[in-house]
This record gives C-alpha cells, sequence and structure tokens, in this order.
C-alpha cells in the first residue's frame, strides 16, 4: 500500500526527531494515549522530549477571533485536533513509557477495553487515520454539497476492510465537515471529517424517522409545521 510506504518514509517526521531514535521502524502496534482535550500539543511535545514517539493527527482551521482591548474581530488560523483528545504511540509499555505519560501534561491514560487490555491498533489502522488527517489539510478542499444530517450513519470510504466501525453524525458544519462518533474497537471516540471522506449506510427501521417523513429534508421545509 501506497500510504504505507509514505508513513515509513516520515516516520521521524510523525513521530518527532527524539523519538526517532528510541523508536525504530517497523512499529508493530499503536496504542491510544487518551489526553485533555486541549493539550493535545502539549502533551505530544512533551512525549517526545522525553523519548517517546508521539503522532498528533490535527488540520489548519480558520477561527474567528475579538481583542478584548480594541474590539476589533479578526480571523486566525489554528491547529485543530481530527480526535480531540488522543494521541498516537508506539506500543512500547516500557518503564521509560510510564514515566514519560505521569509526567506529561493533559495525559489521562492509555485506551482500554472493558477488560482492561490495552486498545492496540495496526499499521492498516494509522495509515486509515493518516489519510484522513491529509484530506482534511488540502489547501482547496473540494467542494461538498451533502444531505448528511445528526443522527445519520455513516462509515469511512477509504475503510475497505472495515476495520472501523458504523459511525453516527452528531453536528455539520457550513464549511463540509462533520464531526461523527465512531465505534473504535468497543470505544467511542469523536472525529472530525470532511464529508466527502465518508460514505452513508442504509438504516432499516430507523426509529423516529419512516422513510419519505417531511423530517428528512434540509432547511425550513424539512418540518411539518414549516409555512
Amino acid at each position: 500500500m501506497q500510504m504505507a510506504v509514505d508513513i515509513t518514509k516520515h516516520f521521524e517526521q510523525m513521530l518527532g526527531q527524539a523519538a526517532s531514535v528510541s523508536e525504530p521502524y517497523p512499529v508493530v502496534d499503536w496504542c491510544m494515549v487518551l489526553v485533555r482535550p486541549g493539550y493535545e500539543q502539549d502533551c505530544r511535545d512533551s512525549l517526545r522530549r522525553r523519548g517517546v514517539g508521539a503522532w498528533w493527527p490535527n488540520f489548519s482551521k480558520e477561527i474567528g477571533f475579538k481583542d478584548r482591548q480594541t474590539g476589533k474581530r479578526g480571523v486566525r488560523r489554528m491547529l485543530v485536533p481530527v480526535l480531540p483528545g488522543v494521541l498516537f504511540c508506539p506500543a512500547r509499555m516500557s518503564e521509560a513509557f510510564w514515566q514519560a505519560i505521569d509526567l506529561a501534561p493533559g495525559a489521562i491514560n492509555v485506551a482500554r477495553k472493558f477488560n482492561t487490555d490495552v486498545i492496540l491498533l495496526s499499521d492498516l489502522d494509522i495509515v486509515l487515520i493518516h489519510k484522513i488527517e491529509q484530506g482534511l489539510n488540502v489547501s482547496t478542499p473540494p467542494k461538498s454539497d451533502h444531505s448528511y444530517v445528526v443522527g445519520d450513519k455513516v462509515r469511512f470510504i477509504d475503510d475497505e476492510l472495515r476495520r472501523f466501525g458504523t459511525g453516527e453524525v452528531i453536528e455539520c458544519h457550513r464549511d463540509g465537515r462533520m464531526r461523527v462518533d465512531i465505534n473504535m474497537f468497543g470505544r467511542v471516540t469523536p472525529w472530525t471529517i470532511a464529508s466527502w471522506q465518508v460514505e452513508p449506510v442504509e438504516q432499516e427501521g430507523r426509529i423516529g424517522i419512516a422513510n419519505g417523513s417531511p423530517m428528512r429534508g434540509k432547511g425550513s421545509r424539512s418540518h411539518p409545521k414549516a409555512k
């Protein structure tokens, strides 16, 4: 797979230069480090300084702000996480790894299953996440006139092996991006994705919305009381 080759070439950039010495390729398994939202970048940098490879999938987004002193409004670009509160690290559970987790700002723990086993991801999972990150970082995002609404079921188009489960749309933004809850190996994780990166999943007998219901439409006419 070409994307796997690209990740191999840019392994040092993904995990940090300090980690490239102590994290030789290939990485067989990966783990998800849970972080307090808003601390992802600080936590990643702290882990890298301590020799632990850490990857934070993110994309650049324009966010409006207001200067408190002058009252003027403006727009600035900020890095936004693809998966809020999640970092990816090679699953080398050494004593140095756990010490780095304890000292990293915002780090909570590694993601675990109900039986307390650590959730492990393969290179195929990392390839898919990397493709999603690249799609969000394109200079000119493709125009997307989608018809998704909150509650729709979707899945990743590039997930040909169905590694990830079906997701549910929880937010739709004007720029074509969406927030989707996806079950990753038994843990529901919120994603920020582009609408063209997913495809709808047919639903049968969905409660509350029947086929042909006026609630399925878009805009003011979607409500039966709208005139």
